[in-house]
């Protein structure tokens, strides 16, 4: 029975994410909510990107961040790494970028 209650998503209790925030940041702080709400332990990243691609759908608010994940495919909703690589390029503003760029 108790391995059944840890296997159970939980929910974490952090802000949704809208597309005026700053993407890297907010997901480094879903990922610490996640690590810590779950207990894993810092060898336990696939677990921490396993939960992400569970349950970012349901962090993203209503509007630009969700139509976005909803564009995606599924494979790349399926694959942290594509997930998150397709949603920063959605987040960031291409000019803010450039200007970035630029200055380094």
């Amino acid at each position: 029975m108790a391995n059944a209650l840890t296997r159970q998503p939980r929910y974490i209790s952090y802000p949704d994410y809208k597309t005026k925030d700053d993407f890297p940041l907010w997901l480094s702080g879903f990922w610490a909510k996640i690590r810590h709400g779950y207990g894993y332990k810092l060898t336990e990243d696939d677990k921490v990107k396993a939960e992400i691609v569970r349950s970012i759908s349901g962090k993203l608010s209503v509007g630009g961040a969700l139509d976005a994940y909803n564009r995606l495919t599924d494979d790349e909703r399926a694959d942290y790494d594509s997930l998150i690589r397709r949603l920063t390029d959605e987040f960031t503003d291409n000019q803010e970028k450039r200007i970035f760029n630029e200055t380094m």
